[in-house]
């Protein structure tokens, strides 16, 4: 595939200058404007021809420094930022300014981190024994405490428990647990009364602070549509979704974030703390953004830790 050329426009003008006065031939020009030979011809014998700077780029530079800012904001979250991961984060933010769908390339994704060097790159990750990457290890829990301690202390947030929040989601399916009861000898099979098929998942996510208030529960069911009757007996200002597994997913963590998270916590004082697992849809374009707008510091628990470290895994979900 032809790749194709970037270059200034103030350089195409001045290529075709020297070019036109004969100063230099466009072979010359071309070096040493770095503008292709054949564009400086064109312009010269057509010289209506509208001066562009090669391709147009599919984003303005001014937003794509702010994707780059996005990234390294996310980044330091903890958050683990493969190529397929950016690859989605970069389509998201894309999308949300187009208000279309856009599908991007290989190339763009290859010119965007040209372009972009200086700033962020990929490097390989350094192997781990597996003991180290798959075990909760005393030099994992040693730096996730010294994160944790850095960002308290450069926030000021020590004595402020109240805005030190843990999210997580706790999943169950109606499986009940099928205890052994007392039948005459001769009988083979014993029903429960009130037995479930094991197959429907719902999901609960739960955000608590260290003060201990507890926020609105948001319950995903897995179907198309809420039943009223589902929502009845819940705890004041829960919420409700549903997705077709029963899982979350990108909109419904987001619509928590915006809907819960952020309007149960806006008459706190500012930062407010958020510690949560890897799970991708915890970090979209969406909640990136919102948390920059709400002064929300988002921290990544370690991977494969969460047993070991995630509050709500050890004292409530535990």
């Amino acid at each position: 595939m032809r790749s194709h050329q970037k270059y200034s426009m103030e350089k195409l003008q001045q290529a075709i200058e020297a070019y036109s006065t004969e100063s230099i031939s466009s072979i010359e020009a071309a070096k040493f404007y770095s503008v292709p030979e054949s564009t400086i011809r064109n312009h010269k014998r057509r010289p209506s021809m509208s001066i562009g700077s090669g391709r147009p780029f599919l984003l303005q530079k001014n937003d794509e420094d702010h994707l780059v800012q996005l990234l390294l904001d996310l980044e330091k979250t903890g958050f683990r930022l493969t190529k397929k991961k950016v690859m989605k984060i970069a389509q998201d933010y894309v999308q949300t300014l187009k208000q279309k769908t856009q599908t991007l390339g290989r190339h763009w994704f290859q010119n965007f981190m040209f372009r972009n060097k200086n700033k962020i790159k990929f490097i390989k990750e350094h192997k781990l024994e597996r003991s180290r990457k798959d075990g909760f290890t005393e030099t994992v829990r040693i730096g996730w405490f010294e994160t944790i301690f850095n960002v308290l202390q450069e926030h000021n947030l020590f004595d402020k428990p109240g805005q030190i929040y843990n999210v997580d989601e706790c999943g169950f399916n109606d499986d009940t647990e099928r205890e052994l009861v007392l039948v005459p000898s001769d009988t083979k099979v014993k029903y429960e009364e009130n037995g479930g098929t094991g197959k429907s998942f719902t999901t609960a996510i739960i955000g608590v602070n260290a003060k201990g208030d507890i926020l609105p529960p948001l319950t995903v069911y897995a179907a198309k549509s809420v039943n009223h009757q589902w929502t009845e007996g819940g705890p004041p200002r829960s919420t409700y979704q549903c997705s077709k597994n029963g899982w979350i997913n990108d909109d419904i963590f987001g619509f928590w974030f915006l809907n819960v998270f952020v309007a149960e916590t806006s008459s706190l004082a500012r930062p407010v703390l958020l510690v949560l697992d890897g799970h991708q849809c915890h970090f979209t374009i969406q909640i990136i953004e919102a948390a920059k707008q709400h002064n929300i510091i988002i921290l990544c628990l370690p991977p494969h830790c969460t047993h070991g470290l995630q509050p709500l895994d050890l004292v409530t979900f535990g």
